[in-house]
């Protein structure tokens, strides 16, 4: 207890737990932190838990008495929370790189089940939420995050009138595609649970956005060329899409500061009472 860590400017591992959190995942996962509950003895299981948020920070939070799983496909991001567990001397956190839904977790097993923008990116929503419903506790909180489909509705506005006007008909309907597979709305989440045996407690709406002084400084960003620039691009085959990246990138510059907005839903449910 009251153990510091030193501080040493050449360690890699200080600098790298230090410069760890993405601003993606920060807008999201605080509305998680901040609706959780904190008590001792829980078991709290993360689904798609990524490089560690807010995994991590929920089980300094919870404390020794507590118990913490993370499941996740990505080896390279389990590799990076051991080195975080590792940094903070974290001895309550298992770690599972795999499919959620191959994990075969007791029914009524976990207090608490969190997934900070994860599940939306699982292809059937309606089985992991099903899976999540056996094996919460009756009466436990499950705590998730979405971004919706306006996300970055500046953008998508001008690619769809340079697709229009290109007469892309099979283009749009591939990007109408894409961002439904990716982006539910908060009715569709409600339903299937409801259908799931949950009781809405909350589901909080919020934005934030991103400024870019011009549209290539946005398609230069690094989180963008991860995230969303491959996607965009593999929508048509060949060069298909650069041309309309282009175009918007011309009508984006004639606009002055870009701005992209991502908003989002956090809601909080229980497993019904027996």
């Amino acid at each position: 207890m009251f153990e510091i860590i030193p501080f040493d400017p050449g360690s890699d591992l200080i600098a790298g737990n230090y410069d760890e959190l993405p601003l993606w995942s920060s807008y999201f996962g605080r509305h998680i932190l901040d609706r959780a509950e904190y008590r001792k003895g829980m078991n709290v299981l993360d689904i798609g838990c990524g490089t560690g948020y807010p995994l991590i920070e929920l089980a300094m939070r919870l404390g020794q008495s507590s118990h913490l799983t993370g499941v996740d496909m990505w080896k390279a991001a389990i590799d990076r929370i051991r080195k975080k567990i590792e940094f903070g001397a974290i001895t309550n956190v298992t770690l599972l790189q795999n499919d959620y839904l191959l994990e075969d977790f007791p029914e009524n097993s976990f207090d608490l089940i969190v997934s900070n923008n994860g599940i939306n990116n699982i292809p059937d929503q309606e089985q992991v939420i099903r899976k999540i419903s056996r094996e919460l506790k009756h009466g436990g909180s499950f705590i998730f995050t979405f971004n919706l489909p306006e996300t970055m509705y500046e953008f998508y506005t001008l690619l769809r009138e340079v697709m229009e006007s290109a007469g892309e008909n099979e283009g749009l309907r591939l990007l109408d595609e894409h961002i439904h597979f990716k982006r539910k709305n908060t009715e569709f989440y409600l339903t299937i649970l409801k259908n799931a045996e949950f009781e809405l407690i909350s589901a909080d709406y919020d934005k934030f956005s991103y400024h870019f002084a011009d549209a290539e400084s946005l398609f230069s960003h690094s989180f963008i060329r991860l995230a969303f620039l491959p996607s965009w691009i593999g929508l048509l085959p060949g060069n298909g899409m650069r041309k309309y990246l282009e175009q918007v990138t011309a009508l984006m510059n004639e606009g002055g500061i870009v701005t992209l907005t991502v908003p989002f839903v956090c809601i909080k449910c229980k497993k019904k009472e027996n």
